[in-house]
């Protein structure tokens, strides 16, 4: 069986006011939480920082573990498996101007979550939950 590299991920669940950060990459139709994949040697907790800096030019004052989502999916005649770790972030300040060109960041309503394309799509349902229960998930996408 032929090996594929397994990407890990950090990933920002930042609510204000009833809305929650999303990514989208421009051109595309699908969501997804800010953050990034982790370098070599590198925390999640670490990337997470460096991602949301050079992505939106804001320092968190607070990333908390929420979560774990394992995510298998194929685009382009490629494979992907994606470890996903999923941090509630607060930040100094909410007004966010996204700092990369492809990547544009969209405030949407929490109620909306469930009816998003929201990628991967389980967090459709986690994130609610979460939000509902503050209680950790670890959770598989296939």
């Amino acid at each position: 069986m032929k090996q594929f590299p397994i990407e890990p991920i950090a990933r920002a669940v930042i609510v204000h006011r009833g809305r929650i950060l999303l990514c989208q990459i421009k051109g595309k139709r699908y969501f997804f939480l800010p953050g990034g994949h982790m370098n070599f040697r590198e925390t999640a907790a670490r990337a997470l920082e460096r991602e949301l800096k050079e992505e939106l030019m804001v320092k968190p004052n607070t990333a908390v573990p929420i979560g774990i989502v394992q995510n298998f999916f194929e685009r382009g005649g490629r494979r992907y498996h994606e470890l996903y770790f999923v941090y509630h972030v607060t930040l100094p300040r909410y007004d966010i101007v996204g700092q990369e060109d492809h990547i544009t960041f969209h405030w949407k309503p929490v109620l909306q979550l469930k009816t998003l394309n929201l990628e991967p799509k389980v967090l459709r349902h986690e994130l609610p939950r979460w939000l509902k229960y503050r209680k950790f998930f670890f959770v598989t996408e296939r």
